[in-house]
């Protein structure tokens, strides 16, 4: 068999930006940054720490396990392995990012003027994620490493534009309640769900290298790869915050699902606000994509698939029908489906993953010493 060359750290890093970005990392910036008042910097802060920190921890640990989630987690027993992360699995896909891909795509439509009968855009967008879902394929599309430029640039575009417009910042970035700003800030950069994303990395973003390369990534090059693609994602909400800072009086206004369509309709004019548009509506299509994958495969193989009924297909309809569902709450509806969920499982999650890195340490330096 001949060896593939490793693919560069910059497709890498473009790879696990795919793999992070959905709808909820267009929202929860704008949000956030249009709610701030007093020590706003150290909202920020917070977000960035829980949004951008507490993934790359993560994509370490996994990492240094070869990509093998349920190694990093053995600590719990086979017994509770397997529901914690179903559970895991369906508080991030079915109740959180699938359900947001359908309302923010929705949403940023209806901002453009493009709109149709109650419910049709989103039975729409579903059957297009199931058509494209349909037939059982492993890893990451790739379709999201193209798109992510697209994205990027939009929103580069989309930043500037507005820092240009916008007056001075406003003052007291780092005075009043700083530490109950800063908490706020980490809260809120939890609904992101990048640690999630981050958890299962080695399921939808890792594998597809390594059928496609002979050989690991070394640490250096892995940690690049992740590195960029967190620091990407750190200056997108950087940038956004800051935007949601200065204009928060006028986002108040809109749902949230509707906030970043609302800047590229305000900042970018003519064809630079539909390509805005598009870069939204496929980010969020490509995002959808790779999450039914995701966990159609979980619920074939640990809940249906010894069912005489159940096949790859059935968890297809499964997984999008209830992403559907849940769209129907809106986002508040979801926010408060999810937020004791998160407020229960990020602790859980940061003390295993804790564990596993000093279990993964220990066994480091057991190698060292018998050399």
């Amino acid at each position: 068999m001949r060896a593939t060359k490793s693919p560069s750290s910059l497709v890498l890093g473009l790879a696990v930006f795919s793999v992070f970005f959905g709808a909820g990392n267009m929202i929860y910036p704008l949000h956030v940054g249009a709610l701030l008042s007093d020590a706003w910097g150290m909202s920020v802060v917070g977000f960035l720490f829980s949004a951008v920190g507490f993934p790359f921890f993560a994509i370490c640990v996994i990492y240094s396990f070869r990509g093998n989630l349920e190694s990093v987690l053995r600590s719990l027993g086979s017994r509770f392995r397997v529901p914690l992360l179903l559970l895991l699995c369906t508080v991030w896909i079915p109740l959180g990012a699938g359900p947001r891909c359908i309302t923010m795509t929705v949403g940023s439509l209806e901002m453009f003027g493009l709109r149709g009968p109650p419910g049709l855009l989103s039975v729409v967008y579903s059957l297009l994620v199931m058509g494209l879902t349909w037939r059982r394929r492993q890893g990451l599309t790739w379709l999201g490493v193209i798109l992510m430029p697209i994205l990027l640039l939009s929103l580069l575009v989309l930043v500037l534009r507005g820092m240009w417009l916008m007056g001075p910042l406003p003052e007291g970035a780092f005075q009043g309640h700083g530490s109950r700003a800063f908490l706020s800030g980490l809260l809120e950069g939890c609904h992101t769900m990048d640690l999630f994303a981050a958890l299962f990395f080695s399921t939808a973003a890792l594998p597809l290298f390594q059928r496609n390369s002979l050989s690991l990534f070394s640490l250096p090059q892995f940690i690049k790869g992740g590195l960029g693609a967190l620091v990407m994602l750190g200056i997108v909400y950087l940038g956004l915050m800051i935007l949601a800072v200065n204009y928060g009086g006028q986002l108040q206004l809109v749902p949230q699902e509707k906030g970043l369509a609302f800047l590229a309709s305000t900042f970018l004019v003519g064809p630079l606000g539909w390509m805005a548009l598009g870069a939204i509506v496929l980010a969020c299509l490509t995002m959808s994509v790779a999450l039914t994958r995701v966990y159609a495969d979980y619920i074939y193989t640990y809940v249906i698939g010894s069912f005489a009924w159940g096949s790859y297909r059935v968890a297809v309809v499964i997984t999008i029908a209830s992403c559907w569902v849940l769209s129907l709450l809106g986002f508040r509806g979801m926010t408060w489906i999810l937020t004791p969920l998160l407020k229960g499982l990020y602790p859980l999650m940061l003390g295993l993953l804790l564990l596993a890195a000093i279990r993964s340490m220990w066994n480091l330096q057991m190698k060292r010493g018998r050399l």
